[in-house]
């Protein structure tokens, strides 16, 4: 039997498009920390946007435009320039 982990099922049901609040993740996947779950899928790369909405917290997928790719892209080679520049300096 396949066991299906906390994280791939909140990302999977995101991604049809649902917002999720503590409440539901509890009671959807007795998740009891949702907080950790969403930090560890932003970790892994899955652009999550954290909104209040009557007094609840949030969470839903965000689909990140052109400009934040690219800005993200123009970090990441920099850093990795940097790095690399400064490693290789004596």
């Amino acid at each position: 039997m396949s066991t299906v982990t906390q994280k791939t099922r909140i990302r999977q049901y995101l991604q049809k498009g649902n917002t999720l609040t503590k409440e539901q993740a509890l009671n959807l996947f007795g998740v009891r920390s949702l907080t950790a779950r969403v930090k560890e899928l932003r970790r892994d790369g899955v652009f999550i946007v954290t909104a209040r909405r009557n007094g609840q917290t949030v969470y839903r997928l965000a689909q990140p435009n052109k400009r934040f790719v690219a800005n993200l892209a123009n970090q990441t080679r920099g850093a990795r320039f940097f790095r690399d520049s400064v490693l290789t300096q004596n």
